[in-house]
């Protein structure tokens, strides 16, 4: 099961939504990081600045991660 902390993208600030896990192993939404390598020359890693091939693997808890997701979003809007 993956932390808390790896239910969000680093890009959007919010709930992991399609996520995709790049070569480097950090997680992003698909359509984030595919925007934000779309838009650049190089495709780097946001998280730790790996340049990497553009090769994308789904996450492999992708629906416990949207479950959790649901659950850590509905908990974030009462706080």
């Amino acid at each position: 099961m993956l932390p808390e902390k790896q239910l969000q993208c680093s890009i959007c600030q919010q709930v992991l939504t399609d996520p995709v896990t790049t070569p480097c192993g950090h997680n992003f939404c698909r359509v984030c990081i595919g925007q934000l390598w779309d838009s650049s020359d190089v495709c780097q890693c946001p998280a730790c600045s790996k340049t990497t091939r553009r090769k994308l693997t789904l996450t492999k808890e992708q629906p416990n991660l949207t479950e959790r997701g649901a659950r850590l979003k509905t908990v974030t809007t009462f706080l």
